[in-house]
């Protein structure tokens, strides 16, 4: 499967391929990998993921709250006037209703980066060397017309 930027999907609505549990966003940072779920979403329904929680180790902020480990990478999107996570999973979403929505693939961007990065000599010298056994093929072409016109009439004078 492509791989693609989480930060390429904030502000995208995914459509589940297949009913998926999710979980209160307090309950991720509070209780980690063992919090309980809060509900689920089944296939026809949808969301718009508004932000994510990295896998991290438990830890303490500078203002004394305690995080507590977390293994998985969790999709959060607002529902109501509470924040839930679902873990991520590859497979939980379509790559092409994305891509309609306009996100890219790491390798896509990475081409445009390319792209954009070109200089006018080197977008030119792409032409010339992606069309070069083309210009070839024509050369011999009119080589061989040039040849022909030229030795024709030398033969019918003898």
């Amino acid at each position: 499967m492509a791989q693609v930027s989480v930060n390429q999907l904030i502000g995208k609505t995914f459509f589940p391929r297949y009913t998926v549990r999710f979980y209160d966003v307090y309950d991720i940072n509070n209780e980690g990998d063992n919090a309980k779920k809060s509900g689920v979403l089944q296939k026809n329904e949808s969301f718009v993921m508004d932000s994510y929680l990295m896998p991290k180790e438990a830890y303490i902020n500078n203002y004394g709250i305690k995080y507590a480990k977390r293994s998985n990478l969790y999709l959060t999107f607002k529902r109501g006037n509470k924040y839930y996570g679902i873990k991520y999973d590859p497979n939980l979403y379509s790559l092409k209703k994305l891509q309609e929505q306009g996100t890219k693939t790491i390798q896509q961007q990475e081409q445009e980066q390319i792209e954009s990065e070109k200089t006018p000599v080197d977008k030119i010298t792409d032409i010339f060397q992606g069309g070069a056994g083309m210009v070839k093929n024509l050369l011999y072409i009119g080589v061989a017309i040039f040849a022909i016109g030229y030795l024709i009439p030398k033969f019918q004078k003898n």
